[in-house]
């Protein structure tokens, strides 16, 4: 007997993406803050450049780690995704392993180096899957 999802639409994965990129950067905010160094003081010595790159680093990882962690947890989603009333599984419809997550997010890599089409596919697939959901083999659907 196979199971029937109702796929999360092109536009509800957009604004689940906003969502999350609007908390993303009050964390990247956090971080910047707390490091001292700003925008501005790039450039005039050594140390604020080494401090303001290792934020750089720190909060990009979190950014990673942000859809990693959340798409694998029990939640199966990341706030914004919860939000929208989306969530991400495997094939089966069951719950998507650590290292899955992992190559969702580095299939993203691949879905934006192409111009962004990666993307642009759950728009026009038959299950709205993006480029990142085939390599993953993955689904975003209603909850």
């Amino acid at each position: 007997m196979e199971t029937k999802f109702e796929y999360a639409s092109f536009f509800s994965r957009f604004l689940a993406w906003i969502i999350d990129m609007i908390l993303l950067s009050f964390i990247y905010g956090v971080v910047f803050s707390t490091s001292g160094i700003g925008l501005s003081d790039l450039g005039t010595d050594n140390f604020s450049t080494i401090v303001f790159s290792s934020s750089f680093g720190f909060s990009s990882f979190l950014g990673f780690l942000y859809f990693v962690l959340f798409e694998s947890s029990e939640l199966q989603a990341t706030p914004g995704k919860r939000l929208m009333g989306l969530k991400v599984i495997d094939y089966d419809g069951g719950r998507i392993t650590f290292f899955r997550a992992l190559i969702r997010k580095l299939g993203k890599i691949v879905s934006q180096a192409i111009l962004m089409i990666g993307y642009l596919m759950a728009a026009i697939t038959d299950k709205n899957q993006a480029l990142h959901d085939y390599i993953a083999s993955t689904y975003v659907v209603q909850r």
